[in-house]
């Protein structure tokens, strides 16, 4: 059983580390995409656009897949760093934002001047809902 469960545990990093966005992944792929396509449009170039069949025409369309796919890696990539970057910004924002004890207002206690403030995105009450 314990076997079981670490294959389990494996299974799903795995799967955690296909899903997270990686430049390298979609710098092969795009490279892929781009050796296929210059083969194959050496390949038109020297044999004439007259041999030009099925099994080139789905190289081709392949080759636009893996480039398809590696521009997509990149993009989620590309965005995955920016979200990172504006998350941290808005810790920072909102650490430097609670004032230390001895700045605060002195009417007021030392919890009310040493809480942080949370921002707030998405609040359910009833008229936000979604309906059903």
């Amino acid at each position: 059983m314990m076997v079981v469960g670490q294959i389990g545990t494996e299974l799903k990093l795995h799967k955690e580390l296909r899903r997270k966005p990686n430049i390298t992944r979609g710098l092969y792929f795009a490279l892929i995409g781009l050796i296929l396509l210059v083969v194959n449009l050496l390949l038109i170039l020297i044999y004439g656009g007259a041999s030009f069949n099925l099994a080139l025409g789905m190289n081709v369309l392949l080759a636009f897949f893996f480039l398809g796919k590696g521009a997509r890696d990149i993009v989620k990539y590309k965005r995955s760093i920016a979200m990172e970057v504006q998350d941290n910004q808005e810790l920072a924002c909102s650490t430097t934002q609670a004032l230390p004890p001895t700045q605060a207002d002195p009417s007021m206690s030392i919890t009310e001047s040493t809480t942080q403030r949370l921002d707030v995105k998405y609040q359910a009450t009833k008229h936000n809902r979604w309906p059903g």
